[in-house]
């Protein structure tokens, strides 16, 4: 993956809430070996940074972020074994409710609507 940061991106678009200010770098990724070249890559460049997905649960503030903020939204979830699913941070939940019921699994239906990502949900909670 060539990095290409943007510089100077409005984040309110990426929030539910849409407020907060910039993001002095910005890198929107979705796989998980994107996302950790990223962190690799600012770390060589000794640029802090921060990670964020799906923005349901993220306020922004006014003032510009300093070094890299990084988008993981998407990744990929897969079936390893009968009753496992292994799940990319940046998957949303509703992705997982629908995959779950064609599984036929009962129990997750219950973060139907809920508008965030997994990762989200599990550091949130």
């Amino acid at each position: 993956m060539g990095i290409r940061l943007i510089d100077d991106v409005n984040l309110a678009p990426f929030s539910t809430f849409k407020i907060g200010g910039k993001a002095e770098h910005f890198l929107s990724v979705q796989k998980p070996d994107d996302l950790i070249a990223a962190i690799e890559f600012a770390k060589k460049k000794r640029i802090s940074y921060k990670i964020f997905a799906g923005g349901s649960n993220v306020l922004f503030p006014d003032e510009k972020i300093k070094g890299l903020v990084i988008r993981f939204l998407g990744g990929r979830f897969r079936r390893v074994g009968k009753n496992k699913l292994l799940i990319d941070g940046g998957v949303p939940l509703e992705d997982i409710v629908k995959e779950s019921i064609n599984l036929g699994w009962r129990g997750l239906e219950t973060l139907s609507g809920i508008p965030g990502t997994i990762g989200g949900a599990i550091i949130g909670n």
